[in-house]
């Protein structure tokens, strides 16, 4: 695979977090202002009802002040209130978390109701100096600061009503460019790492066809371990020779170390953990089979990925029955040609020094009956040396048969 591809496509990546991201904190930050914004409307809204209802509550206690029913705490308590509350609609209070009100109708209505207040507010201050006071002035202006107050609130839920709207515009404004990047990220950045994923993965899935395959048809027995000795892999050679060691077949995902017998066991550890340390290492495997045993050549190689270290220990198995065999013959052929040669060097040397010394005293001796005498002397270490000939002879014979 062209690895400048993932070049680009790293940017692209990096490009599609950092606007979703954007898309993300946008909508977020709106969010939030307009939570802020609900707020603050509803504490203006409710500040603006009360302010009807302190209203009737202020010329109530100022009857009951001058009917002498109760005295002025009541009265100038609601007053404090009532004047503070039109202050902070009109100008707004950072206490209350409120801001002057931003309805151009709403202040204006508001503004017009300040004199009035003002009104009131001298009225009642007269009540409480003990001046005479037209209290039906004060209810009059009442009734028409609870009209105005109506429309205030009026106003003031319309423009709430209002915000609202646009900010449901805006969030599906929001929605269709969150749609549109997503789209965008899913048309120029998923698809193609989709299609490289892909593309990838038929590439390691064809790599690993061949691998099987190489395996699988090979004559030679190989397993293929992890890191945990669990089988990653295995052929048919493989299972035949574990199969005379082992009663299941194994397969795999099977630990090999829980199946072997001790003595391999061990051979197996060792194996394992010289080749993890780099270290390729062959050993030799008597392996049971009926009435003999069958002698297997184990080599123990490590096994890499590509830029991503060592994946496990490769376990290579070829029967070398035939070669001990050979060794083993020729092991018997030495042996026997030491006998031969220890034959030829004591048992026909022996009769070979006679025949040699009677020959010397024959040629030495002048006298004819004597010299027969001493050549009939020769029958017996020639017989002797005739019969150890006959039996290496037929050793060598049956040696050479039973080979």
């Amino acid at each position: 695979m062209n690895i400048s591809f993932f070049i680009p496509q790293r940017w692209r990546f990096f490009a599609g977090i950092l606007l979703a991201a954007s898309v993300l904190l946008i909508n977020q930050v709106f969010i939030q202002y307009f939570l802020r914004q609900k707020r603050q409307d509803a504490v203006v809204i409710n500040l603006a009802g009360r302010q009807r209802m302190l209203s009737q509550k202020l010329s109530l206690h100022a009857y009951q002040v001058q009917a002498g029913h109760a005295d002025s705490t009541d009265l100038v308590e609601t007053l404090v209130i009532w004047t503070n509350s039109h202050q902070a609609l009109l100008l707004g209070d950072p206490q209350r978390g409120i801001s002057p009100i931003s309805s151009p109708s709403a202040s204006e209505q508001l503004q017009a109701l300040t004199s009035g207040i003002v009104k009131s507010e001298g009225w009642i201050r007269d009540l409480l100096a003990g001046k005479k006071t037209n209290l039906a002035e004060l209810g009059a202006h009442q009734a028409d600061f609870l009209a105005r107050m109506d429309q205030v609130v009026t106003i003031l839920e319309a423009d709430a009503t209002r915000k609202l709207e646009r900010v449901i515009v805006i969030e599906i404004v929001l929605l269709l460019v969150s749609l549109f990047v997503m789209g965008l990220e899913i048309r120029f950045l998923y698809v193609p790492i989709y299609k490289a994923i892909k593309e990838t993965r038929d590439i390691a899935e064809d790599e690993n066809a061949k691998f099987r395959a190489l395996l699988h048809s090979s004559t030679s027995a190989t397993i293929l371990l992890d890191l945990e000795c669990s089988i990653l892999n295995i052929n048919s050679p493989a299972q035949e020779i574990l199969q005379k060691l082992v009663d299941p077949r194994l397969v795999p995902g099977d630990v090999l170390s829980e199946y072997l017998p001790e003595d391999l066991l061990r051979m197996l550890r060792i194996g394992f953990e010289r080749t993890l340390r780099g270290t390729v290492t062959r050993v030799e495997w008597k392996i049971p089979e009926g009435n003999h045993d069958r002698w297997v050549l184990v080599s123990f190689f490590p096994v890499f990925r590509p830029r991503a270290g060592q994946l496990g220990v490769g376990i290579h198995m070829v029967d070398i029955q035939e070669q001990k065999t050979t060794e083993y013959q020729l092991v018997e052929q030495n042996h026997q040609l030491h006998r031969i040669a220890d034959r030829q060097s004591h048992d026909l040397r022996r009769p070979l020094t006679s025949v040699m010394g009677l020959l010397e005293l024959i040629e030495m001796e002048k006298d004819a009956t004597a010299r027969l005498a001493l050549i009939r002397k020769l029958k017996e270490p020639i017989h002797e040396m005739d019969e150890v000939i006959h039996e290496i002879v037929a050793e060598s014979q049956k040696w050479a048969t039973a080979s």
